[in-house]
């Protein structure tokens, strides 16, 4: 595991990069690497320590991921046909068509300490679905999305948005440099250079 401190998603599109930072918190969280603190909370854990008169020991960034959207295309194309064809056992004519979706985010990681940027690239998410008069749509449930980005929620946005988050963390991991990570696989410390 490594520390990550702040996650913030900077865009013209408001509470869509606010929906993939909180996409892209949970997916650190659950890929065991990162230790993420919620500064977003911050007022209301300063309010619950002094309701139970406790004090707060709370750490400094190492890390402070920005993303930048450069693309958002829920309808970035697809075709429309039809035919006849054998589907569960039936036969009968079938219009299908498949619709296209694309993301793209452009990723820093920064230290706080320095300023450096340690990490940057772009990542992309890409997604089709076929649509055989909403039979697909129920057979290929979309992940899970709240907020601004629930419109998209069973969609090939949905689908390109959590390939996009995917992406993302493998690439966090892989970038950001070893000396960030204060524990290895095992959860035991790894041994740090002298400073």
């Amino acid at each position: 595991m490594g520390k990550l401190f702040g996650i913030e998603v900077s865009t013209s599109k408001g509470d869509i990069g606010a929906g993939i930072a909180d996409m892209l918190t949970t997916a650190l969280i659950n890929s065991n690497h990162f230790i993420v603190y919620e500064r977003s909370v911050l007022d209301q854990l300063q309010k619950e320590s002094q309701i139970g008169n406790q004090a707060q020991q709370l750490q400094g960034a190492e890390i402070l991921i920005t993303g930048t959207i450069t693309a958002f295309e829920p309808d970035a194309g697809g075709t429309r046909g039809g035919g006849g064809g054998l589907i569960g056992g039936l036969l009968g004519a079938v219009t299908g068509g498949q619709k296209k979706a694309y993301v793209a985010v452009d990723f820093r990681a920064v230290d706080v300490r320095t300023g450096a940027v340690v990490a940057a690239f772009r990542v992309e998410g890409e997604a089709s679905d076929t649509d055989f008069g909403g039979l697909l749509g129920a057979l290929v449930p979309g992940a899970a999305l709240g907020g601004a980005l629930s419109q998209y929620q069973k969609t090939p946005m949905g689908k390109a948005l959590a390939v996009m988050v995917g992406k993302a963390v493998e690439e966090l991991i892989r970038r950001i440099p070893p000396s960030y990570f204060k524990y290895g696989p095992d959860g035991q410390p790894v041994p740090q250079p002298a400073k």
